[in-house]
């Protein structure tokens, strides 16, 4: 069951990553990315099929808490900013406006 505070954490969570205070990387697996945040906690996104969740992790690997879309509608707002950070969309984006005027095929 998902509470205020964990309503809290995800609205951090979007705040920071759109600001780009808080750097995540793709991982080995296709539509999961991975955050450490203070040295101490990881944070994980991923989707599988029509599932996406968040899930914090301490260092030992215990995991402490984990939200489903399904419970939150944020978590999936929130994965589409993860995956826009981490696999640098907009750098992507700007890289092919900026040749807009070059053969694009090459």
């Amino acid at each position: 069951m998902v509470n205020e505070k964990d309503l809290e954490l995800l609205r951090f969570l979007q705040d920071e990553t759109e600001n780009g205070r808080i750097k995540w990387q793709a991982t080995a697996l296709e539509n999961e990315f991975a955050s450490s945040l203070r040295g101490k906690y990881v944070l994980t996104m991923s989707r599988m099929g029509t599932i996406t969740r968040l899930r914090l992790t301490d260092q030992n690997e215990r995991e402490l808490l984990t939200i489903n879309s399904f419970e939150a509608e944020r978590v999936e707002e929130l994965f589409e900013y993860v995956r826009r950070r981490a696999l640098d969309v907009d750098g992507a984006i700007d890289d092919i406006l900026k040749g807009q005027w070059r053969n694009l095929s090459s």
